[in-house]
């Protein structure tokens, strides 16, 4: 018979784990660099190149997006009314507030469709503020903030005519279908040597009719940019402009981008031999592909030194057409490569000995306690939670065996816990109505789901027919937190309710009684709210009393309108002796629906961070009236699981509903 093969072991095992991996990545790391040197220093002028110019994109885009906020968030105050379109004065506070906290916007300007303007810009390190009545010549003028946010009442440049409507950047808006970027312009029309360009973000304002109010433009200056480029590291070396369709500059991070008399410069007009050079590259007919718009790289001579080209479209926002141009000198990044190519090959050399020196030490060092630490993990794995190990050979082993040690002992302790949240998660469960209720006249369907394993809401429908025959008591309450502390004061109240329910038939003193109960002691440090309705399908009337509860709403089927039940005091357990009161009202109709819940419900968030509301319950209600109780209950807990998408439950989520019933159904049965 062969003999079985013989396994390597552990010692082997370790030893061979430490040094093939060095073997492996040092071999390959010196073959890569021996064989493919100028393939790596290629890779990281295109790596180099390509990070330099996504960081270049990302800045413009954080730059722009600035303005894009500010209008999103204007034009939004404009839809909700917040900000009137033909009272323009109170403008000027929200705009004060802008252009002091948001740096990159240079000014802001409204222009309704009367011809009214109002604006606030930044001019020579001061802000401006402006308006104009356009349907009369000389109206508008401008004036000056100090440092105070107070407005010089005497205008700044006398007065003027000025009609929004006639400017080109509300002939833009009106034009386009969004919002977008006005071609650039030079900022108040300024020359000489200090002149600087800008852009505006326009967009009309319609209302819900589609009705046109006017036109919001939010400018920005482009010298920023410029600022930005000569600030980044890598323009030590290398080189960056920013170019729009028309190959003018708009940002440069070496030489001008306006002429002295106050023109936009080409980039070959530029005064920097970088950029003249870049411009020749690119329009020669070796890389003509560059003007195609498209992704483009290449390489070009700059005073007899090789150098990086890369040129890529900007294109991010509507109305922007722009080029990234990025140049970096391949001496900048060649130098590293080859001295990255001779540290790895010593680096290898000494990791390869190092790790066969070590791999043999440890591999004696390790075996014996790794052998102990798989038996004691096996151990645990089978349930044996008392297993215990303990490693003297290091300090580290040490460690490693004390908190393996400990994890047995929370484990076992975990399991102790997760067994006694069940068990009162079972409890809970079972305090709770087993079904809905049949009354007569009535339609009656629950529901209470807890975001965690116990919970706080409580709901129940008590037989009140030895005091009150032939209704329908119900109770619906919510203790503040979760858990079992929440889950045991639940159970507190519900036991009070119901001992008192049988033989008190004025709610108001059956809810102080629960008060009683749950605020004379009160180290517990937590209370509920609750809502008790009596319901008389017989007499068309219910009463209800609430501590602290959110008011249910009623629905008329027969008016499509709804109804709050409110009124109450504050909720249970703070404080004895509240004197609670009841209300009356006419009941329910066939069709109508009463809705008592919990906050959990309008409180459900969105994925987004938007709340479900109360509004969004009314609809669901409003939409499947005529549908049986049962029907509009589960309709809602679809709503509410659809509404949060893949954002968990974080409240318990607690209902009744009842509905008068077109046919009265036939007999009652109590709730276990």
């Amino acid at each position: 018979m062969p003999m079985p093969l013989r396994k390597p072991s552990v010692r082997l095992l370790i030893a061979l784990l430490m040094l093939l991996p060095i073997l492996v990545v040092s071999g390959t790391l010196v073959f890569v660099f021996t064989a493919n040197s100028r393939h790596i220093s290629e890779d990281l002028g295109a790596t180099l190149v390509r990070s330099s110019t996504d960081r270049v994109a990302a800045e413009i885009q954080a730059y722009l997006q600035s303005a894009v906020r500010v209008s999103d968030r204007y034009a939004r105050q404009i839809n909700e009314n917040t900000l009137p379109v033909f009272n323009l004065s109170a403008w000027e506070r929200p705009m004060l507030d802008d252009l002091l906290t948001i740096p990159d916007v240079a000014s802001i300007c409204f222009g309704n469709v009367e011809g009214n303007a109002t604006w606030l810009l930044r001019n020579e390190g001061r802000l401006e503020v402006g308006g104009s009545d356009g349907t009369r010549a000389g109206d508008a003028a401008e004036f000056r903030i100090d440092a105070n946010g107070k407005i010089d009442p005497t205008p700044l440049r006398g007065r003027y005519t000025y009609d929004p409507r006639k400017r080109p950047w509300y002939q833009i808006a009106l034009k386009r279908e969004f919002a977008s970027w006005t071609p650039i312009y030079f900022w108040f029309g300024e020359q000489g040597k200090d002149s600087q360009t800008g852009s505006g973000f326009t967009r009309a304002i319609r209302n819900s009719a589609g009705e046109l109010q006017g036109v919001l433009v939010i400018d920005v200056t482009l010298s920023a940019l410029s600022d930005y480029l000569r600030r980044l590291p890598f323009t030590k070396e290398g080189y960056v402009y920013i170019v729009d369709e028309q190959n003018l500059l708009v940002a440069a991070s070496h030489g001008s981008v306006n002429s002295a008399k106050g023109e936009r410069l080409p980039l070959s007009k530029s005064d920097h031999p970088v950029a003249q050079a870049t411009a020749a590259a690119m329009s020669g007919p070796e890389q003509a592909d560059f003007n195609s718009g498209v992704l483009s790289a290449g390489s070009i001579d700059i005073g007899g030194n090789p150098a990086r080209l890369l040129v890529t479209k900007f294109e991010n926002y509507p109305g922007i057409n722009w080029k990234i141009v990025v140049v970096i000198p391949e001496a900048t990044f060649l130098a590293d490569a080859q001295r990255a190519q001779r540290n790895a090959i010593g680096l290898a050399a000494v990791a390869v000995i190092a790790s066969v020196l070590l791999g043999l030490h440890l591999a004696g060092r390790l075996a014996g306690p790794m052998l102990r630490l798989i038996d004691h993990v096996q151990r645990i794995g089978r349930g044996d939670f008392d297993s215990r190990v303990y490693l003297t050979h290091n300090r580290e082993l040490m460690e490693l065996s004390t908190e393996l040690n400990k994890m047995a002992g929370n484990l076992h302790q975990h399991f102790e816990v997760q067994q006694s949240l069940r068990i009162a998660r079972e409890i809970q469960q079972s305090l709770l109505p087993a079904r809905d209720p049949s009354v007569p006249g009535l339609d009656v369907a629950g529901r209470s789901h807890y975001c965690e394993t116990t919970g706080g809401d409580y709901y129940d429908f008590i037989d009140v027919s030895s005091i009150a025959h032939k209704k329908l008591l119900v109770a619906v309450g919510d203790v503040v937190g979760h858990g079992i502390g929440a889950a045991l004061l639940m159970a507190a109240a519900r036991a009070a309710v119901r001992s008192h329910a049988h033989y008190e038939p004025d709610l108001a003193r059956l809810i102080r009684n629960v008060n009683q109960v749950l605020a004379e002691d009160r180290r517990h440090q937590q209370f509920m709210t609750m809502a008790l309705v009596l319901i008389d399908p017989t007499h068309r009337l219910f009463r209800w009393a609430s501590a602290g509860h959110d008011p249910a709403i009623v629905y008329r089927a027969a008016t499509d309108t709804f109804e709050e039940i409110g009124g109450g005091d504050i909720p249970l357990g703070i404080e004895t002796g509240v004197q609670y009161l009841d209300y009356e009202m006419s009941g329910l109709l066939d069709g109508d629906v009463l809705v008592i819940g919990t906050d959990g419900i309008w409180d459900t968030r969105s994925s987004a961070g938007e709340w479900f509301g109360k509004e969004r319950l009314r609809q669901i209600v409003r939409d499947h009236a005529a549908k049986p109780a049962a029907e509009i209950a589960n309709q809602l807990e679809a709503e509410l699981c659809k509404f949060r998408e893949t954002r968990p439950q974080f409240d318990d989520v607690t209902f009744v509903i009842v509905r008068g019933a077109v046919e009265p159904r036939l007999n009652i049965s109590g709730n276990p």
